[in-house]
């Protein structure tokens, strides 16, 4: 372990609109998957922390709600607050534009609260793979250059084909300052076992649903415990969860035509919490309606 008199240490903030890669770019930054993604909007609840030590360098990345505009619901206006805490916690502020949302509402008003909190402030444009000609880049850059005298500098990235993630880690290092880490330097995230859980299996519910659905439900782990079987040996995971909706058309639609898409949901969370644990996994889901759980867990 490194003397704490030479370790450096910073909270990034990474901030933006709904579905502007956050999570994808936070991932990759780690090189570890700490945050579900999904290409549906308000995928992220909470702020997730990812982690990562290098040589006297720690950098905690924190993945924040997409910012909302106009919140709808006591959930939504949980969410825009959590945002806003997190780039009130912050050293460091990354802003993210998705490329082909380049001029979405919430894009200026979270450099503007960047700016003002008088952080250091870097605009990363993600998704620059959707764009073959990269020359359009030139004139996005431009149309944000009032921002320019105020912000460390502008990244085009690519969370899928890693373009540009290399310049973006040195500047950020660059950017922490001396400080003792805050976290041990085995650890990924600040997310508790249950709750990873939980989220591997909403993130395939938010893949395998559409519209307005995977928004509105809720996926909790209520019991799981490590086993040994008698009759192999190996470890094994036993998880049983359950999935809160609000209505019978959305119990319906979760569990699919003959149980087919709750069976499925719950091959693909298997299979990950296999990969990532590297056991036998054995997954119980249930679904249960419950009309006012969005106002009580976030009214």
């Amino acid at each position: 372990m490194n003397h704490p008199s030479s370790q450096r240490c910073g909270l990034i903030a990474i901030v933006g609109a709904p579905n502007s890669g956050k999570s994808s770019l936070i991932n990759v930054l780690v090189k570890n998957k700490v945050a579900i993604v999904s290409d549906k909007p308000h995928t992220t609840r909470q702020a997730v922390y990812g982690i990562v030590c290098h040589e006297d360098l720690q950098s905690i990345f924190i993945d924040t709600p997409g910012m909302v505009l106009s919140p709808q619901d006591p959930l939504q206006n949980y969410m825009r607050k959590t945002a806003r805490q997190s780039l009130k916690e912050a050293n460091i502020s990354v802003v993210v534009i998705d490329v082909d949302r380049a001029h979405h509402k919430a894009n200026r008003l979270l450099l503007n609260a960047s700016i003002q909190r008088e952080i250091p402030t870097l605009v990363v444009l993600t998704k620059i793979d959707n764009w073959k000609d990269k020359s359009r880049l030139l004139p996005l850059i431009e149309s944000y250059r009032d921002f320019e005298s105020n912000v460390v500098g502008f990244f085009p990235v690519s969370s899928h084909t890693l373009q540009g993630i290399e310049e973006l880690e040195l500047a950020l290092q660059n950017l922490l300052t001396p400080g003792a880490w805050m976290f041990p330097a085995d650890m990924k995230t600040q997310l508790s076992f249950e709750v990873g859980l939980s989220e591997i299996t909403r993130e395939k519910l938010f893949w395998s649903l559409h519209q307005e659905i995977p928004y509105r439900l809720n996926v909790l782990t209520e019991k799981w415990y490590w086993r040994k079987n008698k009759r192999t040996k190996q470890k094994e995971l036993w998880i049983w969860q359950n999935i809160t909706v609000e209505k019978e058309g959305q119990k319906k639609l979760v569990l699919g035509q003959e149980g087919r898409r709750i069976r499925h949901v719950g091959l693909l969370a298997r299979q990950e919490i296999q990969s990532q644990h590297r056991c036998d996994v054995h997954l119980f889901l249930h679904v249960t309606i419950n009309p006012t759980w969005i106002e009580r867990h976030y009214g």
